[in-house]
């Protein structure tokens, strides 16, 4: 909707003064975004969705969500957005100029 454009970032991308990287962190890291996600949901799944839309699939083992969920509850939000967009498995991924996405689904028997 209108009203839930963040045109500041809009005008620095499109005059390339922002990488896609840099765009996808300042939207994840607005407010329009921590209200719409964060602020409703609990830090387990404020975490999972952080990492669909910043990585692509949610986090793969205990062991991830609770590192995650640590730097959220010592760090904060932004260190918790930031990790996963610095993260070396977005880098290799998605570099500095390719939008995040969805790249697969892991299948279990059962």
């Amino acid at each position: 909707m209108e009203n839930e454009r963040l045109t500041g970032l809009e005008s620095l991308f499109r005059d390339g003064d922002l990488s896609v990287r840099e765009l996808v962190r300042g939207i994840a890291q607005s407010a329009l975004d921590r209200n719409r996600f964060f602020d409703r949901c609990n830090a387990y799944r404020c975490i999972a969705l952080n990492h669909k839309h910043l990585l692509g699939p949610a986090p793969q083992s205990k062991g991830e969500m609770l590192a995650h969920f640590t730097i959220l509850r010592q760090r904060g939000f932004t260190a918790e957005i930031n990790t996963s967009i610095d993260s070396p498995e977005d880098q290799d991924r998605f570099g500095t100029d390719r939008l995040p996405r969805l790249h697969g689904w892991s299948y279990s028997a059962g």
